[in-house]
């Protein structure tokens, strides 16, 4: 694997934390967490016990669980022969700084993922994945036209931020002049996925407002009920734009000046969304679907977990994997490695040099 050799000692509280080590496990590093005496804050995340466990589970899978029983020397001696350091607490007590860490250990690559970053006006401001959204621009562009914002619980500011440490770590463990101290803020990482509302905030100095299930730029774009469920439908190009009139059967759409380019299709969206709506109403998924394929049109059905969990794509894919007869999401990484060689547990280290304080 390929950082079979690197050991990690992760003092996460949180998801970005926590992610991050779990990806860097994926790539075969041994990763180490030290939990506090009451317990890692993603076991008692939602209050229901089956939950949490398999949310912590997906988090930690390949990780060894250590426990310091509140002698300090014990993390030391951790830390002494680490490769990587990740905590993502802003304003970390004393004993977790680098300053401290690097008198341990002065070759210790330091990695903070924190809501806001290690500098500014909010660095000891902690935050969660909904305050990040919202302060990065996300929140403001979802939900319907003239309503409130929609938030999503999915946790994307901090898979994002993970993946930025993933890239960073690996960058410092692989260049002898790489930076060993790693700052990354989730709204910092947050803020290029607004890439298209920035885009015409930069050119024209005007806002997007949110538009719900559309594109704010581009239609057809948008969710259509059919007989049996939803289907996502989408042209981006004038190609696009044909095939769908084909798929429609409306050729006699193809040339009209009201549809003539993709601003004016936008314009005119209300119009577009109301026939394509009409034809897919009278029809079933499975139909839209594969009339779609025949006419090369983007389409897909809007899965809810369950659909999409057991569609035979992650199947082939082996993106689930059962660990200790609990299902978990494999990492989506093509590497010849095994995510369930062990789960997460209080491993030898607990007594040797190990986690709670």
């Amino acid at each position: 694997m390929a950082l079979k050799d690197i050991t990690v000692v992760e003092r996460s509280q949180s998801p970005r934390g926590a992610m991050c080590g779990r990806l860097l496990s994926d790539f075969g590093a041994s990763v180490h967490l030290v939990e506090e005496p009451d317990g890692h804050p993603l076991r008692s995340l939602t209050g229901d016990a089956e939950t949490d466990e398999h949310i912590f589970k997906m988090y930690c899978v390949n990780k060894s669980g250590v426990h310091t029983d509140g002698q300090y020397s014990k993390f030391e001696d951790l830390i002494k022969t680490a490769d990587v350091f990740i905590i993502d607490t802003p304003n970390p007590q004393d004993k977790y700084s680098e300053s401290t860490l690097r008198d341990i250990n002065p070759d210790i690559t330091y990695c903070s993922i924190t809501p806001y970053g290690r500098t500014g006006p909010l660095a000891e401001k902690d935050g969660d994945n909904m305050t990040t959204q919202a302060m990065s621009g996300i929140s403001h562009t979802t939900g319907f036209e003239g309503g409130k914002p929609a938030l999503t619980a999915a946790h994307i500011g901090a898979t994002f931020a993970s993946l930025v440490g993933l890239g960073s770590i690996i960058y410092s463990l692989s260049d002898e002049d790489g930076e060993d101290s790693i700052d990354i803020s989730v709204q910092d990482a947050l803020l290029p996925l607004n890439r298209t509302f920035l885009g015409k905030y930069f050119g024209t100095g005007q806002q997007i407002d949110r538009s719900g299930n559309q594109h704010p730029l581009v239609a057809p774009w948008n969710a259509f009920e059919a007989e049996d469920g939803w289907v996502f439908l989408i042209a981006y190009t004038n190609r696009d734009w044909k095939r769908l009139l084909d798929l429609l059967g409306r050729q006699d759409l193809d040339g009209d000046p009201r549809f003539s380019s993709m601003a004016k299709r936008k314009a005119n969206v209300d119009e577009i969304n109301d026939i394509i709506e009409q034809w897919v109403s009278k029809r079933s998924v499975s139909d839209i679907l594969e009339l779609a394929d025949d006419h090369g049109v983007v389409a897909t059905e809007i899965k809810d977990v369950q659909q999409a969990f057991t569609h035979p794509n992650l199947d082939h894919r082996q993106m689930t994997t059962d660990l200790d007869g609990d299902l978990v999401v494999r990492p989506p990484l093509s590497l010849e490695q095994s995510i369930d060689s062990e789960a997460y547990q209080t491993s030898a280290l607990n007594h040797e040099a190990g986690g709670n304080e």
